[in-house]
Order: C-alpha cells, then sequence, then structure tokens
C-alpha cells in the first residue's frame, strides 16, 4: 500500500498541471465547431482568414473567453488573441489554433483538438499600375505667359479605374492644376498637361482596387533658347524671313529668328509698344 502522503503529492502535482497548462478537449468542452472563411491574396499579401466558433456549449457559457492564433506549419505558432479576424497573409498554408476557457475545467483554458483544417491562401495575379510620360514641348514663357510647356503620356496600363493622375513634385513656378480623374487606363493613353513651366515635374498615377497600387513617372521641360538678333529699321512692307509686317508706319521691331523655333507654337513680333506685328 503506498504511502498517504505520496498519493496527495501527486494528486496535488496533477491539480496543478491542470491550473498552468492548456489541455485539450475531450470529454468535456467538447460540443464546439471550428470553421474558417478565407480571402485570396489579391495582391501583396493581402489574405485573409476569419474563424468563426459555434456549438452547444458556447450557447450554455460552459466555453467561453475564446482566443486564436493563425500560422505556418513549421514555423513558431503566434500568441494567442482575442480577434478571430486575421489580415495581411501572404499566399501559402496556415494552422488554425482555437482555445476558450472550460467551466467544468475550472475556467482553465482548453485548446480544441484540431480546430479546424488547414488553410490555403492563393495568389491571385493583379496588374499593377504603370506609366510613361514624355516633353512634347519646351516651355517658351517669354511668350506664353503660363509657360507653354507640354509632356504627353504615352502609356497607362493595370490597376482598377478611376484613376488619379496627380503632379506630387514640380517647380516653384508652376501653379496650375496638380490633379486629374480619368475612368480607365485607356482614356490616359495619349492625353497631355499644357501650360507647364520649365523644371522637373514627377507625375504619380493610382488606381482604386484593393491593391491601391501607384506608378510614378519624372520628366522634365526646359525652356526654348531664343535668339534675339539687334533691334532694326523696317518699313512696309518690310519681310524677314517670310513674316510680313501688318503696320505701315515705320518703326523698330524684334525679331525672332525663324531658325531657332520648332514645336507646336504660334509666335508672335511685338514693337517695342507692345503690339503684336506678325503672326505666323
Amino acid at each position: 500500500m503506498k504511502p498517504i502522503n505520496n498519493i496527495i503529492s501527486r494528486t496535488l502535482l496533477i491539480l496543478l498541471l491542470g491550473i498552468l497548462l492548456p489541455v485539450k478537449a475531450l470529454g468535456q468542452c467538447a460540443n464546439i465547431t471550428v470553421t474558417t472563411t478565407k480571402e485570396d491574396s489579391q495582391c501583396s499579401n493581402t489574405g485573409k482568414i476569419t474563424v468563426t466558433v459555434s456549438g452547444q456549449d458556447i450557447t450554455d457559457g460552459k466555453y467561453f473567453g475564446l482566443q486564436y492564433r493563425v500560422y505556418r506549419p513549421g514555423t513558431d505558432p503566434e500568441v494567442w488573441v482575442d480577434d478571430n479576424s486575421f489580415h495581411n497573409l501572404a499566399a501559402g498554408t496556415y494552422k488554425v489554433d482555437v482555445r476558450g476557457k472550460c467551466q467544468e475545467q475550472g475556467n482553465t483554458y482548453v485548446e480544441v483538438e484540431n480546430a479546424a483544417p488547414a488553410v490555403t491562401i492563393t495568389q491571385i495575379a493583379w496588374d499593377p499600375v504603370n506609366i510613361k510620360v514624355e516633353k512634347t514641348r519646351s516651355a517658351f514663357e517669354c511668350i506664353d505667359p503660363n509657360g507653354g510647356g507640354q509632356v504627353r503620356f504615352s502609356m497607362a496600363t493595370g490597376g482598377t479605374g478611376p484613376y488619379k493622375l496627380k503632379i506630387i513634385s514640380k517647380p516653384t513656378t508652376y501653379t496650375g492644376p496638380t490633379e486629374k480623374t480619368f475612368a480607365t487606363a485607356a482614356s490616359i493613353n495619349n492625353t497631355t498637361w499644357d501650360n507647364l513651366t520649365e523644371g522637373t515635374y514627377v507625375f504619380e498615377l493610382s488606381e482604386s482596387s484593393i491593391c491601391h497600387s501607384t506608378a510614378t513617372a519624372t520628366v522634365t521641360v526646359s525652356s526654348l533658347a531664343i535668339q534675339l538678333p539687334n533691334l532694326f529699321q523696317y518699313a512696309y512692307p518690310a519681310r524677314y524671313n517670310n513674316m510680313v509686317a501688318t503696320d505701315d508706319q515705320a518703326h523698330k521691331a524684334i525679331a525672332v529668328s525663324r531658325a531657332s523655333l520648332s514645336g507646336d507654337y504660334t509666335y508672335y513680333l511685338s514693337n517695342l509698344n507692345g503690339k503684336v506685328d506678325y503672326t505666323y
């Protein structure tokens, strides 16, 4: 016959371990069902797993204080959390654990045995936005007070509309609009942004899907170099590089060398009083 003291000691040890360590739900607090729902990853690490626990023991309040953890098999389990929804998951397979306080176990934590099958998050193919921009016309601020520069967006792809195209960096001399909205990527292609002053611009294109992808493009608008010859006298019908005076009174004018002009401009020559005399 074993000494009574040894029996008491072993009994106390077992009770103590039952308090300190979670035990698997076997007979008690076993009337529990664990289900999971998932959302696959649509972009980079956007998968989601939601865990739901139901059953008579939940309804009767015998199993309460639920906690969850979701982790990849072969890795260290995450800490237990009260939130049953896990976000920002990368593609892969995940194990789901559930535990709760069992009234019949002295309100100690009892982990659900094989709570739910492993959940696999798959990666959905997606196409992030992309954009290209090129300068199509230099700034000509001495003639056009708005700057006159122009860029064209030669390619816009990917993402989901509507799209926002914004200037996120610009020279201080540019005071025009900084944001435009487009319904589709195709509607951006070959559109222009006008009246730009000299300097470097950074454009950002963003889309509206859950991925919220963005793309940037940088372009520098240079200033058109103009050669100004000396002042000269002319009298109607004086001609300079095929430009004809429209005023029959002789006066001085600033002539712009035709060889220095380029791009989609209408150029003007003005007399010293600011009157426009030439247009071509």
